[in-house]
């Protein structure tokens, strides 16, 4: 897909024993995004409940396609390792939205 919400990632990654999948993808991808393997999106989806904001939306940078195996994620490191690479990136804060 050229873009994905965390909804369209649960049922693709959960196995439905998780305690909270939602924030722990959603942490996840914000971590991809800070090291820049991610770009959120401008436009959002429209949401389910009446008062909702909807649903982010991301995609993969273009740019920045080093292979198959997912980055992993090394919070206590602030730190995401890429083993396509071998290379571990610092985190740094969320740049603006591009679309």
């Amino acid at each position: 897909r050229p873009s994905f919400t965390i909804q369209d990632l649960i049922g693709l990654v959960t196995t439905g024993d998780e305690k909270d999948a939602t924030s722990n993808i959603g942490k996840y991808l914000r971590a991809l995004e800070s090291a820049g393997y991610l770009i959120k999106m401008q436009k959002r989806l429209p949401g389910t409940a009446l008062t909702s904001n909807g649903f982010a939306r991301w995609r993969l940078d273009p740019e920045i396609d080093t292979g198959t195996e997912a980055p992993v994620w090394r919070m206590s490191k602030g730190t995401i390792y890429d083993p396509n690479n071998g290379k571990e990136i610092t985190l740094l804060p969320v740049k603006s939205v591009r679309e």
